[in-house]
């Protein structure tokens, strides 16, 4: 017996029966009313509170203690508002609208059972009785909708309506489970007959009920509700006053009753240990509510077209099946055991998989896996936020400080940060930004992006040192991302598809330049210098061009034919290429040509020659120095090999000269090398082809002399080494170890210790000045030799260097001829922001798994041994994708566009952009203030840190001329360039970046030099 039926039973003894019967119910309604308001009020005040601190913000603060009394504030507001009704509003209907959707809600408290023997009623169809009267609401949501006599409400009404009845089906079909096992529609039935909570047993149908009934009460995701009530399509956007609170009041009041039934069918309604079933009961209802509060403030809003799909296509089969599944189990066990939530849970789960998989959205199939790790990583996000302190400023105490890099409630950080592999990159190539690209299928854009700093992408892509490796923070991880050969797959897959048309670089600047050399740095130089308007003539001395790229580098690993595509297309930009001109010959001088009306010339001659070993027998028959065999044999000139080949040396060339050998026929290959297997300069790539090819390497050995024979090598006499103190290098110095002599029987040897500068292009009485090295002394910053109008570069100064050195080296020489000719003095010229490496530690990979890092594939050794195939075969379409992703996106906006994902209200869009300065970047980065919620997902989800959120939170929504973060909040702009010189009046056209490092360093250097003064 009730509460309610006990106290009617009392006022019987007293007063006459009409009386008795009508005031416990007026009583029960002013105390259930009273309640529910409450209740109400403090649900308005949670879900604020709460999702304040899902945004990092306080929430209420100010109306009483914490915040308190801000619901009083919002009723004492929306009673004092002015009830505006339109013009051709049914007002009868209009006023009853907002009524029949709030009292029914009330008449649903009327069952719900409290606690033991809490409750005014117990209808033993208390089910059939909540349903019915649920159905009320979608009357009054109608009659909302149709009185204001606006098409717009009305459509809204009828979208509402029809997700209220899609998801009530599905919510239905989820309760007969519970019936099932309880043999009643009684609630008080149903929460006595749960010993194991029905969640446990029916954790299908306890999902399916949750989510329906988050529809149902119109909560996140599926708010459609608040969507078109924010376009002015609502089916109460023609309310104000004291009518729209009813329906305020009525969806919380509806998000009370819902969470109180889900407690009482699910969660055991009030039972629980050491409390009062009462408190036990409302502890649960805000739990429930609470967890709806977080999915507000976390998921994005469905789309109407997803949200009926998941109803109708998701949900709806599901509770089907459940319904199936439930029935066979009490035709097998009666009794229902409870040891059936073991059995229960994992089907679920495998039901949710199956199913998820089975369900489409526009045709495209719908991953369980990566739907529920996006749910869980957002809802960890905001959870997470929970314990942060609030942002939130307290005015007037504390004083708002707006910075002048503010846009609407975003900040950019003062310092500009860079990715690492962008910073280590001599090119100063944008990688972070191409392997996004590459994340996304956009390969040819990646190649473009990659041409902006770097004429030779296919060169590189096969035989860059990949510095930006070295220096990749996934290493910290596990492994380094394969930068280079995801370089190798994007340029790859451009041949294969075609580059597409070149269009010349326009003829804008009457000064003409020569440049030396038509090497990597020669090229690249004489390619920007086009790209600035100038007239550029190349003068190369050998019959092809490329420098030591194309005399330098074996066909197995760099295929002439694709370097030869490389080079003609940097031609048809508009250089002029001469072979055959080698100047210092034939009357061709630097005199000669400034005679011919070049304003400058840069020198970007290669290390074309070779260092000798400087041992006795050195000049016998059978010596073959590295760089003069593999320029021969790339010449098509007859190279002979003996049987048994030693090669003198450990860096790249060695490596080249030995597995050549091998090709051309050698039995026998060892490579000798004076340190260890660490201090080798090759890359580690190559070592470790070699060796799979048979090379052998003798490690801590050095060459003392060659043994001869009749005019005739026949042996090597070696000895050992072991490693002494680190010398100018850092690395370990080899030392002779007395008395440990050996002979290698050999009979050709190719030393391959170094390289030195080809000086034949200067004349005896040159005036140029020449370094110790034999290489040519330029002014660091402007690249200037003493000379003025020459220049020099790449190898021709640093000495052998490696292809993406020189390029380098050619953008820089580039720019400082632009600067030479416009009449500026490139000194000058000051970096306006030091950009800094992100590292490791400042990187958030909570989320991110360690993966193994993408192999190249190869020809079999058997097979590449037997000629100059290329050995490497490039990854597939699949691996690439896979292999990007691994990327973890350091360094500022690189148009990941991951905070466009993490949005939950999708009101952030970037326009990409193309930079001539060649990084990637974004043009618009546009945020709706008037839908942005404020909740920092996407500051969390940027993994370059570049947005902070404002903590001016009220000034921000107002400050509409605001709303975006241009190209100068998150990438350089043409007037601050973080790695560019001050030139405002010039649109740059080339990247500085590696200029300004090059300038940080040197001043780093005198600031050393004048400290060692001191």
């Amino acid at each position: 017996m009730g509460v309610l039926e006990q106290f009617q039973n009392w006022l019987l003894n007293y007063l006459p029966d009409w009386a008795a019967y009508l005031i416990p119910v007026l009583i029960a309604f002013t105390i259930l009313s009273t309640c529910i308001i409450l209740v109400v009020m403090s649900f308005i005040y949670i879900e604020r509170r709460l999702i304040g601190r899902f945004q990092i913000r306080q929430g209420p603060n100010r109306a009483g203690p914490q915040g308190v009394l801000q619901p009083v504030a919002d009723a004492v507001k929306i009673l004092l508002k002015e009830d505006i009704i339109p013009i051709l509003a049914d007002r009868k209907i209009h006023w009853l609208a907002p009524v029949i959707t709030f009292v029914p809600v009330l008449l649903i408290f009327a069952i719900i059972p409290w606690g033991h023997g809490a409750f005014i009623a117990d209808l033993n169809i208390g089910i059939l009785y909540i349903i019915a009267i649920s159905s009320l609401g979608v009357v009054g949501i109608f009659m909302a909708g149709w009185s204001s006599s606006n098409k717009y409400s009305l459509l809204g009404a009828m979208r509402v309506m029809a997700q209220m009845i899609s998801y009530e089906i599905p919510l239905v079909l989820s309760i007969i489970g519970v019936l099932i096992i309880a043999g009643s529609m009684s609630m008080v039935s149903i929460v006595e007959a749960q010993t194991v909570p029905f969640f446990l047993l029916q954790p299908l149908g306890f999902l399916i009920f949750f989510l329906a009934l988050a529809a149902e009460i119109n909560r996140s995701p599926f708010d459609l509700l608040e969507a078109d009530s924010e376009i002015v399509a609502g089916f109460h956007t023609e309310y104000s006053g004291m009518k729209y609170g009813l329906f305020m009041l009525g969806e919380y009041a509806h998000a009370f009753a819902a969470s109180a039934i889900l407690t009482a069918l699910f969660l055991g309604g009030g039972k629980g240990p050491l409390l009062p079933d009462a408190m036990w009961f409302m502890l649960k209802v805000f739990i429930i509510f609470a967890a709806l509060v977080w999915m507000r403030g976390t998921l994005p809003r469905l789309r109407v077209d997803q949200l009926m799909e998941f109803a109708w296509k998701f949900l709806f089969p599901l509770a089907i099946i459940n319904i199936f599944v439930t029935g066979i189990e009490v035709i097998l066990w009666p009794e229902f055991p409870w040891w059936l939530m073991f059995v229960n849970i994992p089907i679920a789960a495998i039901l949710i998989v199956l199913w998820s998989s089975m369900f489409r959205v526009y045709g495209e199939r719908v991953s369980f896996t990566h739907f529920g790790r996006g749910v869980a990583k957002g809802m960890a996000l905001t959870f997470r936020h929970l314990f942060r302190h609030p942002i939130t400023v307290q005015y007037p105490e504390q004083r708002l400080s707006v910075s002048k890099r503010a846009r609407g409630q975003r900040f950019v950080r003062d310092e500009l940060k860079r990715a690492p592999c962008v910073l280590a990159c001599p090119a100063s190539v944008d990688a972070q930004g191409y392997v996004a690209l590459i994340t996304q299928g956009r390969f040819v854009e990646a190649v473009e992006l990659i041409r902006q700093t770097n004429p030779f992408p296919v060169v590189c892509g096969r035989v860059c040192t990949h510095p930006c490796e070295t220096a990749c923070n996934r290493k910290s991880m596990d492994k380094a991302v394969a930068i280079r050969d995801l370089k190798r797959f994007v340029t790859d897959y451009e041949m294969s598809i075609g580059r597409g048309e070149i269009t010349p670089y326009p003829r804008t600047r009457d000064e003409r330049v020569a440049v030396i050399g038509s090497g990597p740095g020669g090229l690249t130089a004489a390619r920007d210098l086009a790209r600035m308007g100038y007239g550029v003539t190349v003068f190369e001395a050998l019959p092809i061009a490329g420098g030591m790229m194309a005399v330098g580098i074996p066909e197995y690993r760099l295929p002439k034919a694709v370097l030869q595509k490389e080079i003609d297309g940097i031609l048809q930009l508009g250089v002029e290429l001469k072979l055959n001109s080698p100047v210092g010959k034939n009357g061709l001088t630097l005199e000669s040509l400034k005679g011919q009306g070049y304003k400058a010339i840069i020198i970007a001659v290669g290390a074309h020659d070779s260092m000798k070993l400087d041992i006795p027998g050195e000049d016998v028959e059978g010596v073959y120095h590295g760089v003069f065999f593999l320029r021969d044999g790339l010449l098509g000139k007859d190279v002979t090999v003996g049987n048994r080949v030693a090669i003198v040396g450990g860096g790249n060339v060695a490596i080249d000269a030995a597995r050549t050998a091998l090709r051309l026929g050698a039995k026998d290959v060892t490579i000798v090398y004076r340190r260890s297997r660490q201090e080798m300069p090759a890359d580690e790539e190559e070592i470790e082809d070699a060796e799979a090819e048979g090379i052998k390497i003798h490690y801590l050995a050095a060459p003392v002399r060659v043994l001869e024979d009749s005019g005739k090598m026949a042996g090597l006499e070696c000895i050992r080494m072991e490693l002494g103190e680190p010398d100018a290098s850092g690395r370990r110095r080899p030392v002779p170890v007395e008395g440990s002599e050996f002979v290698l029987d050999i009979d050709m040897l190719i030393p391959a210790i170094g390289q030195a500068i080809d000086l034949s292009c200067l004349p005896q009485d040159h005036e140029l000045n020449i370094t110790k090295r034999g290489t040519f002394e330029v002014d660091p910053l402007s690249m200037a030799t003493n000379i003025p109008g020459i220049f020099a570069c790449g190898d021709a100064v640093s000495g052998p260097a490696t292809v993406v050195e020189a390029i380098g080296a050619g953008t820089r020489a580039a720019l400082a001829v632009d600067c030479y000719l416009r009449g500026e003095k490139f000194e000058e010229l000051e970096p306006v922001l030091p950009l800094k490496e992100v590292a490791f530690e400042d990187l958030d990979i909570s989320d991110v798994e360690s993966k193994d890092r993408a192999k190249m594939p190869h020809l079999p050794v058997e097979g590449r041994i037997r000629g100059f195939e290329e050995a490497a075969l490039g990854f597939s379409e699949e691996t690439a994708i896979e292999e990007a992703n691994r990327c973890l996106n350091c360094g500022f906006c690189a148009w990941c566009r991951q905070c466009e994902d993490a949005c939950p209200y999708g009101v952030i869009r970037i326009v990409p952009q193309e930079t001539p300065e060649g990084m990637t970047g974004v043009d618009r980065f546009d945020i709706d203030l008037g839908e942005c919620i404020f909740c920092g997902l996407c500051i969390e989800a940027c993994p370059a840190h570049r947005l902070y959120l404002s903590r001016i939170y009220e000034a921000a929504c107002y400050r509409r001329g605001d709303m975006a973060l241009d190209k100068e909040g998150l990438k350089p702009s043409p007037e601050k360039q973080p790695s560019a010189y001050a030139r405002p009046e010039i649109e740059p056209a080339l990247p500085k970046q590696a200029l300004l490092l090059d300038r940080n360093r040197v001043v780093e250097e005198e600031e050393e030099e004048k400290e060692k003064v001191k």
